[in-house]
């Protein structure tokens, strides 16, 4: 807490006190003249004002206070000295008026009693007048007393109105005085409220830019929460389309794949490239059945073609050794090789056409 800030509540209390002790009960006890109590109001005003000035530099300083706590605390302390000061401030008001009041009341008392001297004095002198001719100069002495101790001034009729008309005046100038101040007081407590209207206003404006600002920081909190949740989203089915690629090139392609086409590649040669082989093979036992001459030589030409179309087929397709080519070739390798006859010559043993239907 700063020393300004201490040295400022402090003043506020010590004047507070003041007021409270001092001051106010002086006011209260004031009979007059007005002089005087215009002198007391003036004063009580000055410091009223000089205090709630300071009241509002205390204000500000507490903004600039950064402890939760200390600020708490001296907050709390401000604002019973501003209770202080209000309570102060509306007993001044109606000592003000219940002083002025008094003293006008005290005033009216007078001049009533004035009055009532005067018209028992002007009765006295007609009869004195009248029944007592040779007491002029004890009546002048009389009269002359009189009017002293009432204020006349003077022993004609004129001065007497004068008299009269200057207190009637002295009495509205009073009551206007009066209603001037009632007047004020009310001034005072418009502008009050008119501060209280304001910084209610302020107040209202302050939270009106806060809940702008809130609802902005909220608008670009949703935009990015939907934002975050279409990365994670892409993110997401991006490692899974990873996921599923890994599979199908380690698992399905592997396995499955490998099946599908070595199978499809095994139905294609046994049923069209089996059909070829087959043909070839009657053509040359047709050839062979006709021309036994010519038999060597079909024979080559058949074994030339068996030749190429086999290496024809391994070049073209790699085929597993469970197809059924593969079958066929291992089948006849493992069967003896037949010799081949000369011309003219008689076989040894008979010719079994299947096993050469068979290749």
């Amino acid at each position: 807490m700063s020393q300004s800030l201490n040295s400022t509540l402090s003043s506020l209390t010590r004047r507070l006190n003041d007021l409270d002790s001092f001051q106010l009960p002086r006011l209260k006890s004031c009979l007059g003249p007005l002089d005087l109590h215009k002198e007391l109001v003036e004063e009580m005003r000055n410091d009223l004002e000089l205090i709630r000035y300071n009241i509002d530099v205390a204000k500000e300083i507490t903004y600039s206070i950064t402890s939760f706590t200390d600020k708490e605390q001296i907050v709390n302390r401000i604002r019973e000295l501003e209770e202080q000061y209000i309570s102060l401030k509306n007993q001044f008001r109606e000592i003000m008026l219940e002083s002025k009041k008094n003293i006008l009341s005290r005033k009216s008392r007078i001049h009533e009693l004035s009055e009532k001297s005067k018209n028992k004095y002007e009765l006295n002198q007609s009869k004195i007048k009248g029944d007592f001719l040779n007491d002029d100069d004890d009546d002048d002495k009389e009269k002359a007393k009189s009017a002293i101790e009432f204020g006349m001034g003077g022993d004609d009729e004129l001065q007497t109105k004068t008299n009269e008309v200057t207190i009637a005046l002295k009495r509205t100038t009073e009551l206007m005085q009066i209603e001037l101040e009632k007047s004020v007081l009310s001034i005072q407590t418009l502008d009050s409220s008119t501060q209280n209207l304001i910084s209610t206003s302020n107040l209202y404006q302050n939270y009106k830019s806060i809940l702008n600002n809130s609802n902005q920081i909220i608008k670009l909190i949703e935009k990015s929460n939907f934002f975050d949740k279409i990365l994670i989203l892409s993110f997401l089915s991006f490692f899974l389309i990873i996921i599923g690629f890994i599979i199908k090139r380690r698992i399905f392609n592997k396995t499955f794949g490998f099946l599908f086409i070595n199978l499809f590649k095994g139905f294609e040669w046994y049923f069209l490239k089996s059909t070829k082989l087959i043909k070839n093979v009657s053509k040359f036992d047709n050839s062979y059945s006709n021309s036994p001459k010519n038999m060597k030589t079909n024979l080559e030409k058949g074994n030339e073609r068996l030749d190429l179309q086999l290496n024809k087929q391994f070049q073209d397709s790699k085929i597993n050794e469970d197809s059924a080519v593969i079958s066929i070739i291992s089948s006849n390798e493992e069967e003896e090789d037949i010799p081949i006859p000369e011309p003219g010559s008689v076989p040894k043993q008979p010719f079994d056409l299947t096993k050469v239907q068979k290749r």
